[in-house]
């Protein structure tokens, strides 16, 4: 039976505590078995690869995970990262075990001043410490035992990060044999040692899947360039689709991860910067934070008016949702129609920022719906408004530029597959 695999979140100013935890969790039960597997940047960062970019991946294969909350982890930016992701696994993926050991020392206003209090810390499951604690050996081995209690037995499911990379695979398996090929070479694929269960093309797909989920194109300077080698001997829908799935890999996971988070109470909405977020961030977004779902959209509200935000941007949205349902309701009949639905639009406000007072009005008025705040092309902090979470690191501009113009001609080659009727059939 499949261990669970086991993240551990720490700073790395806590390594003895870390090694402790860890040694606890992969201690055998009381029948000798061990009940889980451990990841931990420590031991499974490979030598020569980018290890932010390892951490995202053993933080999407995991089946739990631990935050281990000294305050050491509080002021890391890297913890807070985790953190962030973490939490939006949680929101998403209802199989997901999330841990959290907090120490003595831990305050609630430290968490505030450091951006964990939108990341629903309280709704994550405590482990208990022994009281009073100091986190010593004791501590942890009874920490340790409590995971292990939770987790063991549990059946070992596909995370997001699999279906994720299943999906993809699904569509790569389309694809001619020899532009397979191509693409793995471009990718720089290690030859892989022969898994006798599996059939060789099989495991080159799902290679190749999980490199770009990982955000590792090899010798591609953009999707473009994957998108025109796979055209040959793709079908063209599965062409749109590949692109749909792979554009927003290049969205840091840590910001976009916060996007689910906003529906939290008390409600907040995100705030993110950039010169093309109205046509292409946004989305890009969006994606990054809802995998292998078609239910999310962005929807953009006009900005240049004058008098009040919060009654100027009512309309917009009641006339946006109007348009988008094919409803003739009033104002008043529409936003009752979206106070009785799920979750599923974010709307976009133009710069400026509108002021508190207006924002809070439309977070009351629209419970349902989630607002994104473009700042303009700089994300500037402002540490008094405690009803927006700043989407961090924010977006660099040239990048943005960069993605932009390789979506751009991605979806120049398949408009022109389609015009000349060229491509796989």
């Amino acid at each position: 039976m499949p261990r669970v695999a086991v993240f551990v979140s720490h700073s790395s100013k806590d390594a003895d505590i870390t090694d402790t935890l860890c040694a606890h969790l992969l201690a055998p039960d009381d029948q000798g078995e061990q009940v889980c597997d451990v990841l931990v940047d420590k031991t499974h960062l490979l030598a020569g690869t980018e290890w932010p970019k390892q951490l995202h991946e053993f933080m999407a294969k995991c089946h739990a995970a631990v935050i281990l909350l000294t305050e050491n982890a509080v002021t890391s930016d890297w913890v807070l990262k985790e953190a962030t992701i973490l939490a939006w696994r949680a929101s998403i993926d209802q199989d997901f075990r999330l841990f959290l050991i907090q120490f003595p020392g831990v305050t609630a206003d430290m968490l505030e001043a450091r951006r964990f209090k939108p990341l629903l810390l309280d709704s994550i499951q405590r482990v208990r410490l022994n009281e009073p604690s100091t986190g010593d050996d004791v501590d942890l081995k009874f920490a340790a035992r409590q995971i292990r209690d939770l987790i063991a037995g549990r059946r070992v499911n596909d995370t997001a990060f699999d279906r994720l990379v299943g999906g993809l695979a699904d569509l790569f398996a389309k694809v001619g044999d020899h532009t397979l090929l191509h693409v793995a070479e471009k990718m720089r694929l290690e030859p892989s040692a022969w898994k006798p269960d599996r059939e060789r093309r099989g495991q080159c797909v799902e290679e190749i899947a999980g490199h770009i989920i990982c955000e590792n194109l090899g010798h591609y300077a953009g999707i473009h360039e994957l998108i025109d080698d796979l055209s040959a001997t793709t079908p063209l829908e599965t062409l749109k689709q590949i692109l749909t799935l792979v554009a927003p890999s290049w969205v840091d996971v840590g910001a976009a991860g916060r996007l689910p988070l906003l529906a939290s109470m008390p409600q907040r909405a995100a705030v993110i910067n950039g010169s093309s977020v109205g046509e292409f961030t946004a989305e890009m977004y969006v994606r990054r934070a809802h995998p292998l779902s078609n239910r999310h959209r962005v929807i953009q509200a006009a900005g240049g008016f004058a008098g009040d935000p919060a009654a100027h941007y009512t309309k917009e949205i009641c006339a946006l949702v109007r348009k988008r349902e094919n409803r003739t309701d009033a104002d008043e009949a529409i936003i009752e129609y979206v106070n009785k639905r799920r979750q599923n639009l974010y709307v976009l406000l133009p710069p400026p920022l509108p002021p508190p007072d207006a924002l809070r009005t439309l977070l009351d008025r629209f419970p349902r719906l989630s607002f994104i705040l473009w700042s303009g092309d700089q994300l500037e902090h402002d540490v008094n408004r405690g009803d927006v979470d700043w989407l961090v690191p924010e977006v660099d501009l040239e990048q943005e530029e960069r993605e932009l113009d390789f979506y751009r001609d991605a979806r120049e080659i398949i408009r022109n597959i389609e015009v000349d009727g060229l491509g796989a059939p």
